[in-house]
Parts: structure tokens; C-alpha cells; sequence
């Protein structure tokens, strides 16, 4: 299964960011996790089939107001056992 690691800049914390993530997750059928950093961007791992993971992250780039996504860094991978949700990590 193909995987995403995901640096997201920009006003991405204290906006709803990481729920709105978690929405978007179920509804292309992704696995994994978003979660805050002390720097103030967010962290995201996903994992699902190449054109859904293509969709989310097309979606977390444009997420929309009040949060604004300045840039995304993507590293890809692969599982073989992939997370069985997406959730909210602290």
C-alpha cells in the first residue's frame, strides 16, 4: 500500500485543521494519523490506493479557510501493514 509523510506549513494549528484532515481521510478511505508539532506546522501520515492518497492530499493543500496551507512537504512510501484508521495523534 502506498504511503504519504506530510510537512504541512502555514495556519494550520488552532484552525480545525487536524479534524478537517481526519473528514477528508474517511472519506477517501485513508489510514494513518495528523498530528500537531511545537513548531506550529503539522504532521501527517496516510496510506491508501495511489488515486485516493493523490485526492487527500490534493484536498489538504487546498484546504480551506480559516486554515491556510502555505506548502506541503511529501515524502512517499510503502506498507505492507498499513494502520487500520486514520486518527488524531498527541
Amino acid at each position: 500500500m502506498l504511503g504519504a509523510k506530510m510537512l504541512v506549513h502555514g495556519q494550520v494549528q488552532g484552525v480545525g485543521f487536524r479534524y478537517m484532515a481526519v473528514n477528508i481521510a474517511r472519506k477517501y478511505e485513508i489510514t494513518g494519523k495528523v498530528k500537531n508539532l511545537m513548531d506550529g506546522n503539522v504532521y501527517i501520515e496516510a496510506f491508501g490506493k495511489a488515486a485516493e492518497l493523490e485526492n487527500f492530499i490534493k484536498e489538504i493543500k487546498a484546504s480551506p479557510f480559516p486554515s491556510h496551507v502555505a506548502d506541503v512537504e511529501i515524502s512517499y512510501c510503502n506498507t505492507d501493514d498499513p494502520p487500520q484508521r486514520f486518527r488524531v495523534a498527541y
